[in-house]
């Protein structure tokens, strides 16, 4: 299937507050009653001329009232990247979090399965995770260079990841950039305690 992700902060708690109303909403009244934006009227719209199925519009409502912020854009061949990475470097546990979000449906409850367009998410608690190891991996890149056999080598996920990061990302952007507004992302998401979630596009 041809899919890309955005990825976009998380509002967790709105998400915590608005989950017991549409867990159960089925029709467009219990919707409704949620809807607080233009974008969410027109879902509610979509679901009483048979555009949506309830499912969808969940999803729909979801993205709509908890995805925030400017998206990061992942091309077609960004979990190729996770999985390299989750197997060619010491600390894993950040890609493979990213990973079971966008293959996995991390985080989804059973109301808002199947997963389409809202593919996953972290909690806040684990996206702190990721970018405790993110800086982690960062301090490893930016210490002195370790000599093995008479070669200067550099380790760490930021360093290791770059190189598929330039042969695979197609935004148009370096490797540092995109490593940079990933960095950025998470960052952000962990000052205002949020999560990061996975859309498909």
């Amino acid at each position: 299937m041809d899919v890309a992700w955005n990825l976009y902060r998380f509002d967790y708690a709105r998400y915590v507050q608005i989950r017991p109303l549409l867990r159960t909403a089925v029709e467009a009244p219990a919707f409704a009653a949620v809807s607080d934006c233009p974008e969410t009227d027109a879902i509610v719209e979509a679901l009483i001329d048979g555009e949506v199925v309830p499912t969808e519009a969940r999803q729909a409502f979801v993205i709509s009232l908890c995805c925030v912020g400017d998206a990061l854009p992942c091309p077609r061949s960004f979990p190729l990247i996770l999985k390299q990475i989750r197997r060619d470097i010491r600390s894993e546990a950040g890609a493979e979090m990213l990973t079971d979000a966008i293959a996995g449906g991390r985080n989804l409850d059973t109301w808002l399965r199947p997963s389409a367009k809202f593919a996953g998410f972290l909690t806040p608690d684990e996206t702190s995770t990721v970018w405790g190891l993110y800086k982690l991996a960062e301090l490893r890149v930016r210490a002195p260079y370790e000599r093995s056999r008479g070669r200067t080598r550099r380790g760490g996920l930021i360093n290791n990841a770059a190189s598929f990061v330039r042969r695979l990302f197609d935004l148009g952007l370096g490797a540092d950039e995109v490593y940079r507004l990933l960095g950025e992302l998470l960052e952000d998401a962990v000052y205002h305690s949020q999560g990061v979630a996975v859309v498909a596009v």
